[in-house]
């Protein structure tokens, strides 16, 4: 007997569903990353440094690559039938999380972007990089789970709280 629900949506297709139909302002869809960061999290469900590795068993079209060499902290595209996030090998272990976590809004957002051209590529950045924040400071709250021990790696990590941008 199958007792398995093909029917239920994948995490990225209900990431992407909370997205609705929004209206364009950058309020509206920060308010929406958070939501998505909220459920991410709750998806996630191990501590912050698996959480490369566990994003890539929720969303099996989902490729998590290390570079040695790559000139930038990491970037995110389409080639069949896989999405690709590729991060820099060099970065700190808090730092690849943030990346992949920014790079991963970036994938959750394409169909989205595509349709409010209104906003620059400087507002997409700030959303992955709130988007991101969001989904680590949230874990990084005292909890005996393990998200975060030591917020101060994960501060360092994020753009705006101490961290650095390429």
């Amino acid at each position: 007997m199958n007792t398995t629900d093909n029917t239920a949506p994948g995490a990225l297709t209900s990431l992407r569903a909370l997205g609705g139909q929004p209206d364009s302002s950058l309020a509206a869809l920060r308010r929406i990353a958070a939501e998505q960061a909220r459920l991410l999290r709750d998806l996630l469900t191990v501590p912050v440094p698996q959480t490369p590795a566990r994003l890539s068993v929720l969303i099996p079209s989902l490729l998590i690559e290390y570079i040695t060499q790559l000139p930038t902290h990491g970037i995110a595209f389409w080639a069949r039938p896989y999405w690709h996030i590729r991060i820099s090998a060099s970065d700190p272990s808090a730092r690849q999380t943030f990346t992949v976590l920014h790079q991963f809004k970036h994938i959750i957002d394409h169909p989205l972007r595509q349709r409010l051209t209104a906003l620059g590529d400087a507002d997409w950045e700030e959303l992955a990089d709130y988007f991101a924040g969001q989904a680590l400071r949230e874990k990084a709250s005292p909890d005996p789970s393990g998200w975060a021990s030591d917020t101060s790696e994960l501060q360092a990590a994020t753009p705006g709280k101490g961290g650095t941008k390429k």
